[in-house]
């Protein structure tokens, strides 16, 4: 499974490009028009990937870029690497970006007890208070309850990235 499936992580990597996932993250986390970010890049990471949105040029810096991890196993590490990577985009963009962190795992409870659930989203958590980033937010697949209503396009994102279960003909 996912990283060390090399056709996995192609597969993921190809969906990350997409217009209907990218529409579907920007939409969600910063409220905004189809076609409004663009894929900027991808980096594998131990044990994930992260990928980098950024808007449109007509747009600019009126909008915060933002961050994708998917690591099937969050932990503290996986955390350390998303603090870097909004700090090292915040170097370049000179904007605090807004960090979307996807995982598969049951997250223990210390780890899990910062975020607090966003409003209308019953699958959607988010940390306050992060100084690292614009808005850090949390989306699993694997919560206490193990229910996952998938009420909105964004909740069936850890099915399709970490899973497998993705059919190309959204697009």
């Amino acid at each position: 499974m996912f990283p060390c499936d090399p056709v996995q992580q192609e597969r993921i990597l190809k969906m990350l490009s997409e217009k209907n996932v990218i529409d579907i993250i920007a939409k969600t986390l910063v409220n905004v028009y189809e076609g409004t970010y663009s894929l900027s890049s991808t980096l594998n990471v131990e044990n994930g990937i992260l990928a980098t949105y950024i808007a449109c040029r007509e747009i600019d810096n009126a909008l915060p870029p933002i961050i994708l991890h998917i690591q099937p196993n969050l932990c503290q590490d996986g955390m350390t690497t998303a603090v870097n990577q909004c700090l090292q985009i915040y170097q370049q963009y000179h904007q605090l970006p807004v960090i979307l962190l996807i995982t598969s795992n049951k997250l223990t409870d210390p780890f899990f007890a910062p975020f607090k659930p966003v409003p209308d989203k019953s699958d959607l958590y988010f940390l306050p208070n992060a100084a690292w980033c614009g808005t850090c937010f949390l989306l699993s697949n694997n919560f206490d309850n193990g229910i996952i209503h998938q009420e909105d396009e964004l909740s069936s994102l850890p099915n399709l990235f970490l899973e497998g279960n993705y059919s190309s003909s959204k697009t």
